[in-house]
């Protein structure tokens, strides 16, 4: 009996320790390790993204403490800056709709040896997804692109001089396998086999201006608009009065294609023939003004005339694609950082 008392004791006991345990352990992923404009992030959104890198990143020791802390900071920090990112979406009304999640969601599954829909979701269970998670995931990313177009993309610009220079001190090598993204919305276009010669004339409006500040550029705009269509010069009137690249060379950027514009550019230009000025177009960072300098098709074989060959189009293509994708990094992380200096954060791990 006695010994039967002293078992019962004894199971109760590692029992209380069990649940002691569990619950601290809950504790601690619901602790708050991050306050981000009056937004929580919790320790255990911390863990769930180190999980994730981990499968995929074998090498890395995370039972070493300080390994596994330097990890967490640097894994919180990004957060931190995807949930400044994902305010900003909101501050601008951008949002993905339900048709272009399906759309991406069917060109991975083509792109994945065109999976059916349960092939696909069994994919998704192997890496601890549903369809419904995977597509508000898909959700954030696409509304992130958008957002990184609309603050930065618009405002790069590659000019033919910085690809001879980056070819001159860092050659290329050419690949045949290269390719650059397609959007898939444009594959259909011949516009997005092309490349185009453009020049450019841009008035910015400052970041947060509202009312007057806009309507006057945009008035100024209209004036240069109705000078081009007078018969005045374009490059002339981009020398005078353009603030963007290429003022200096007449309001020359060199050849742009379709995936290097803003969706307000491409949209603007789209049909415009070799020597046609677009009419003035409004983005988020001011209003533009384009002139067609020339097309180069990018289907033409290299025996044709006049046409680059396959090889130095493919090297300046890398070069082109390399300085944009530079720059569109340098331009984010600048803009980030100056909405973190914004931000109220509040950091606790």
């Amino acid at each position: 009996m006695g010994n039967k008392r002293r078992f019962t004791w004894l199971s109760m006991g590692l029992l209380l320790c069990c649940c002691l345990t569990v619950a601290a352990h809950g504790e601690t992923l619901e602790r708050i390790v991050a306050v981000v404009n009056g937004e929580i992030i919790l320790y255990g959104d911390v863990l769930d993204q180190i999980k994730t890198f981990e499968k995929g990143n074998r090498a890395i020791n995370l039972q070493d403490p300080e390994v596994k802390a330097k990890m967490e900071r640097e894994v919180l920090q990004s957060i931190i800056r995807q949930k400044l990112a994902d305010q900003e979406v909101k501050k601008m009304k951008i949002y993905a709709p339900k048709g272009e999640i399906d759309k991406a969601i069917d060109e991975i599954r083509r792109e994945n040896g065109g999976l059916t829909e349960a092939q696909f979701e069994l994919l998704l269970a192997r890496d601890g997804l549903d369809m419904k998670k995977f597509k508000e995931k898909l959700r954030q990313e696409i509304e992130r692109k958008k957002l990184m177009e609309r603050v930065v993309k618009s405002k790069i610009v590659v000019s033919e001089s910085q690809i001879d220079a980056r070819l001159q001190s860092q050659p290329v090598q050419p690949e045949e396998s290269f390719r650059l993204p397609t959007n898939p919305s444009q594959s259909s276009s011949g516009d997005s086999q092309n490349k185009r010669h453009l020049a450019m004339i841009f008035l910015p409006v400052p970041e947060g201006a509202r009312g007057d500040a806009v309507a006057k550029t945009e008035k100024e705009a209209r004036k240069i608009y109705d000078k081009l269509k007078s018969g005045e010069e374009f490059g002339k009137l981009a020398k005078e009065y353009s603030r963007g690249p290429g003022a200096a060379d007449g309001g020359d950027i060199g050849f742009v294609s379709a995936d290097e514009l803003s969706a307000e550019i491409e949209k603007g230009i789209r049909g415009l023939s070799e020597g046609a000025i677009s009419e003035v177009i409004k983005t988020s960072t001011g209003f533009h003004i384009l002139k067609i300098l020339g097309v180069r098709k990018e289907s033409a074989p290299p025996s044709q005339p006049q046409a680059p060959s396959r090889e130095r189009v493919d090297a300046r293509e890398m070069a082109r694609r390399q300085l944009f994708m530079e720059e569109l990094s340098r331009k984010y992380e600048e803009w980030i950082q100056d909405i973190e200096k914004k931000a109220f954060i509040k950091i606790t791990l």
